[in-house]
């Protein structure tokens, strides 16, 4: 891991540390002596002691990031395998902190009553996550857009919050959940049903059988392939 995102873990640490103990205590001097550092060393990550306890959340995709180039063999992981390792990594790494987690994670992340990059990193990772040439085509116009990810941000928040009060032994109901998940999404992503229609769809049209001046909107899928992809957001 890197040594500058290493020492700002340990000086959020140590916040996180101080915060739990009495709130009170949360100034940048008591952060350094907590840290073993000088307070100079906590300006450079930070303006205010207010503002180092969200960066615990900022901190967790940089982390997964480092975790997942660390994984011998990632590359060949299927969908369903990078998107619960991304889910699973995040859980570990707010479990380091689970305390913090459960008294700051709803009003924090959820409400946003802190500035935080964490809803957004997370929006950004399941776009990274998705843009794979194992999905068809014709389905990245769906999981190529933005408002998905966005979405996907949103639902993955809610899983946090299940994860947080799941009472089954070593939160299984969790695990089992996020494999339904993460398979039920790979499913709807690799499904080829939808490029197999446009396919039979041109075909068809090629040999004369559709007549596209009785179908408006299917010839605009044809004719316009750039406005019909603009258009998507306007639709849903």
């Amino acid at each position: 891991m890197d040594r500058d995102l290493l020492q700002h873990k340990t000086l959020v640490a140590a916040a996180i540390e101080l915060y739990l103990d009495d709130p009170g205590q949360l100034t940048v001097p008591a952060i350094a002596e907590t840290a073993s550092v000088t307070p100079d060393v906590v300006y450079r990550y930070v303006d205010s002691s207010l503002f180092i306890l969200p960066a615990f959340y900022d901190l967790c995709i940089p982390q997964y990031q480092a975790i997942r180039h660390a994984i011998e063999g990632y590359e060949t992981f299927s969908l369903a395998e990078r998107l619960a390792t991304f889910i699973f990594v995040l859980f570990d790494l707010l479990e380091e902190q689970r305390a913090f987690v459960e008294r700051t994670f709803e009003p924090y992340i959820i409400e946003q009553r802190m500035p935080s990059s964490f809803r957004d990193d997370v929006a950004a990772s399941f776009a990274e996550i998705l843009d794979t040439d194992a999905i068809p085509p014709t389905n990245r116009l769906a999981t190529d857009w933005p408002p998905l990810h966005q979405a996907l941000a949103h639902a993955y928040l809610r899983l946090v919050r299940f994860w947080l009060n799941d009472p089954s032994p070593q939160q299984k109901q969790t695990v089992a959940l996020v494999d339904k998940l993460v398979a039920f999404f790979e499913e709807l992503a690799l499904f080829r049903g939808i490029e197999r229609g446009v396919d039979l769809l041109k075909y068809l049209v090629n040999i004369g059988l559709i007549d596209l001046d009785r179908l408006p909107f299917t010839r605009r899928w044809f004719d316009e392939p750039q406005e019909r992809e603009s258009g998507i957001g306007g639709r849903v």
